[in-house]
């Protein structure tokens, strides 16, 4: 069969029109003397003279020939042929038409402009079940308490800090000390919850310490929400300041303390970079410290370890921590875990011997196993886009120091863009140690 002057041959049209190759209608150019709609005719449509050629398709076989006669098939198909058109593949009928089921006709499709192309025939697609999403997995070491999801509460503070549950913060608002400040988060989320236009950070703080949004603030209104909470929680305190501040009055300190000491289910968590202020308030007895709250400071290199000094000589705490984070240099404990001489006058310290882990002099110290001065330690690289490396090596010796002494030892992460960017993996282990309990007034 010789090409098709209209370029195209279309099998299997069934709309009972005879087609040229090209699929276009021939009574689209049903006037005399206009061109086929493809413009590519055979010899005789190109004459000026004679009808077009679906003119001599109707007169050779009579006015239904091209249109409604188009069942005869084979006789329109040579018709439009003879005309001059070129080969035409096939012209059925509707019903001359193979169904797409032997039992049923084909039916027309649904069409329109923003609809899909059904098919009435059609099973309809089936839906995929829901997820559902997986269970909350409980913390190892948070009895009762499932990690992050404590029960639904309005004043119900839910943090992702590794190392608490709730925060409450009665202050806010802070001003940075030393290196561990640089980069502070608090300082960061003041200023959005100020563009936020949260009441609590309005008050901003001088420029060269703080920022919009950061100046110290009270909120007494905020006191009453430990005690609307009954399910048991470790908290940690003014997560968004620091308690000590010289800022904070002494009559809202002993208030946030007689709040820690009228909920016993909790567990408070006070952590400052000024516990010289705390020293002297407990010294001169014009706070006493509740045997529920742990007392930590943060410490980020071996230049501000003063700061245990000051921690460890504050009377009346039940747990002593401190959190080194971030982490910016090398810590040496070894003379902070057990600050206190052989009861025997000889002047060693426990373990006098790395290996051992006893005295060696073996007096009557041979068998003095004291506490460690700190029950618990926190470690964690800088997060952020500006945050500054750590150094495994720091931790790890941190690590064998801690562990050798007895304490917990806390590895919250090891920094990055983000919090989690580089895991919490220390040595193939997760170190998510707390103290056990409390040690005597």
């Amino acid at each position: 069969m010789r090409a098709a002057p209209c370029g195209r041959a279309r099998r299997g049209d069934r709309s009972g029109v005879a087609r040229c190759a090209d699929g276009t209608a021939a009574r689209a150019s049903r006037r005399r003397g206009l061109p086929h709609p493809s413009g590519n005719q055979g010899p005789a449509a190109r004459t000026p003279r004679g009808p077009h050629p679906y003119r001599r398709v109707r007169r050779a076989f009579g006015r239904g020939a091209g249109a409604g006669a188009g069942r005869a098939g084979r006789g329109a198909e040579l018709a439009v042929r003879a005309a001059g058109c070129g080969p035409v593949r096939s012209f059925l009928h509707p019903h001359d038409a193979p169904a797409h089921h032997p039992d049923r006709p084909r039916r027309r499709r649904e069409r329109g402009p923003f609809l899909r192309h059904r098919d009435p025939h059609r099973r309809p697609r089936r839906l995929a079940a829901p997820r559902t999403p997986p269970a909350p997995a409980t913390h190892p070491r948070r009895v009762g308490i499932p990690r992050n999801r404590l029960p639904a509460d309005k004043d119900t503070a839910v943090t992702a800090i590794e190392w608490t549950d709730s925060t409450w913060n009665p202050v806010t608002g802070c001003d940075r000390i030393s290196a561990g400040c640089d980069h502070c988060y608090a300082l960061t989320l003041a200023k959005r919850l100020k563009a936020m236009g949260s009441p609590k950070y309005q008050a901003d703080g001088d420029p060269r310490t703080s920022g919009p949004g950061f100046a110290v603030t009270t909120h007494p209104e905020a006191l009453d929400i430990p005690r609307r909470w009954r399910t048991p929680r470790r908290v940690f305190v003014n997560s968004m300041s620091d308690l000590f501040h010289a800022k904070v009055p002494l009559d809202f300190v002993a208030a946030v303390l007689d709040v820690i000491a009228e909920t016993p289910r909790h567990t408070y968590q006070v952590l400052t970079k000024r516990p010289g202020r705390a020293r002297r308030l407990a010294e001169t007895g014009r706070i006493v410290f509740p045997p529920n709250l742990w007392l930590g400071t943060s410490v980020e290199n071996g230049a501000v370890t003063d700061r245990i000094t000051d921690l460890i000589a504050t009377p009346g705490v039940a747990v002593r921590f401190l959190s080194i984070e971030p982490m910016l240099g090398p810590v040496d404990l070894d003379r902070f875990l057990f600050p206190n001489r052989c009861p025997d006058g000889c002047s060693c310290r426990w373990p006098d011997d790395g290996d051992r882990n006893e005295c060696a002099c073996g007096g009557a110290c041979a068998e003095w196993s004291p506490r460690p001065a700190i029950d618990w330690v926190i470690v964690g690289g800088e997060s952020g886009p500006n945050a500054r490396p750590i150094n495994p090596d720091w931790v790890r010796d941190l690590r064998d120091q801690v562990t050798d002494a007895g304490a917990a030892f806390f590895f919250k992460q090891w920094g990055g863009r983000t919090p989690k960017a580089a895991g919490r993996e220390l040595d193939g282990q997760i170190w998510d140690q707390f103290p056990t309990s409390g040690r005597a007034a």
